[in-house]
This record gives C-alpha cells, structure tokens and sequence, in this order.
C-alpha cells in the first residue's frame, strides 16, 4: 500500500507541474493542443504510457478474479517499469528543451519554454499515473491471493 501512496503523491506533483507550465504558457493550451504538438518520440512514448495504463487495469480487473495471483507479477511490472519510461521521456524532453534554448541564444521568456517544459513532464505524469493503477491493483491481487484457500 506504501508504493500506492507514493506513486500517487508524485503523480499529483507531476501532474500539477504539467498544469503550471501549461498555465505560464500563455492562455488557449491545453494538455490535447500539448499532445498534439508534441514530436514523434515524445508522441510514442504517450501512447505507450496511456497503453501501460490500460494495460494495469485489465490485469488489476483479471486478478481481482484470479485467486492464484497470476496477474500480480505483470501489475509489479508495471508499477516499477511505468515510472521508469516516463523518466526517460521527460529526461529526453528536457534535453530537446534545454538544446533549443541554447541555438537561439539569449534570455528566452517563459511563455516560449513552459510548453517544451510541460510535454516533457506529460510521460512522467502519465507513467506515475500508470504505475498508481498498477499498484493499487498489486495491492488488492495479493490481498485476494492471501485468502485463496490452500490447494494440495
């Protein structure tokens, strides 16, 4: 239950820097105009992201029925593997971020760097997120696991 609280309170964090940057942006962004704006790798990595997702949910749904705890393994994968791919992404965002602010030289404002700052925040938040699903439905698969009766 540890993992949970602490996927999902830097999930809200991650979320909430999205939120700010978006805010300093400048007004009419939003996280769709963020997205759809994004480049390829950056795109990809969100679609992988939203399927780990859904991923955690199908296998979280499958072991609250599965008694031999067969879906938890994939569900602990998700939950440590989410993150790390998020990570990834926004380390690949910022670096694409900080390279574009050193060609064009000079002080840049904050209304041009807070949406290159916000998408390369968007795969972390989403893979925190991911991972709080995954490990919400960890927690539940072992607990369901724990009171399957003993087979011989």
């Amino acid at each position: 239950m540890v993992r949970f609280v602490v996927f999902l309170v830097l999930a809200a964090l991650a979320w909430a820097g999205v939120l700010y940057f978006i805010d300093h942006a400048g007004p009419g962004l939003t996280v769709a105009q963020l997205i759809l704006d994004a480049g390829p790798l950056q795109k990809l990595l969100i679609l992988l992201l939203n399927l780990t997702t859904l991923v955690a949910i199908g296998f979280g749904v499958m072991g609250l029925f599965d008694r031999t705890g067969a879906a938890r393994g994939v569900l602990l994968a998700l939950a440590f593997g989410a993150p790390a791919l998020g990570a990834l992404g926004a380390l690949y965002g910022a670096m694409v971020i900080w390279t574009a602010i050193q060609r064009v030289g000079g002080e840049v404002s904050s209304q041009v760097w807070a949406p290159g700052a916000a998408e390369s925040l968007t795969p972390l938040a989403l893979g925190l997120s991911g991972a709080t699903v995954a490990a919400l439905f960890a927690t539940f698969a072992r607990k369901r696991s724990a009171e399957a009766p003993a087979t011989a």
